[in-house]
């Protein structure tokens, strides 16, 4: 596939949603060639405000780093103005500093609207999870897709969990169908 065919994933505004679309627009972001701009925290070599004066000879990292960061907030705007939450995002990251906007403002402000890792999303996760149910006779393939889309769902949380605990926590939903345990405990250490 060429580069220049290569479509912004748009955003739907969900939060299930976050997760598989932020690894498609990283993914975006790495062909387009603005990935670091897209960090929480801004690039290095971005200079403090959008007003500062460079020069061309001195200054080429700082003037990259300044175009890097226009090309991911058009490319966020495009991705994400789509609804009002998104789009109140994406004002925020529009500041006296950068009236053009930052781009990882606006990525800070998505993860924390859209993929918290505090304790209340633990809690959310778990009680998703808790509330998976495997029926006698039916397949577990079943069962571990239900399992992975939550996981991905709250990937911020589920990646700084071990695989006990989150074996632990899915132990009930298969607790009446004894013929699948192994397979599934193998299954969801994978």
């Amino acid at each position: 596939m060429a580069e220049s065919s290569v479509k912004i994933p748009k955003f739907s505004g969900k939060r299930e949603d976050y997760s598989g679309w932020m690894l498609q627009f990283e993914a975006f972001a790495e062909a387009k060639g603005f990935a670091s701009a897209i960090g929480e925290k801004p690039e290095t070599d971005l200079p403090t405000n959008d007003s500062v004066t460079l020069d061309p000879v001195n200054d080429k990292e700082k003037i990259e780093a300044k175009e890097r960061n226009k090309k991911a907030f058009s490319m966020l705007t495009l991705a994400l103005a789509g609804d009002g939450t998104t789009l109140d995002i994406l004002y925020k990251g529009m500041t006296s500093d950068w009236p053009k906007g930052l781009a990882s403002d606006v990525i800070k402000n998505l993860k924390a609207k859209f993929a918290p890792s505090d304790m209340v999303a633990k809690t959310a996760m778990e009680k998703k999870l808790r509330g998976i149910k495997m029926r006698e006779g039916q397949h577990p393939d079943s069962l571990f897709k239900k399992i992975r889309t939550v996981l991905n769902e709250y990937r911020y949380v589920s990646s700084g969990m071990t695989e006990e605990e989150k074996l632990a926590i899915i132990s009930r939903a298969v607790t009446k169908v004894k013929e699948y345990a192994s397979l599934i405990s193998r299954e969801l250490r994978l």
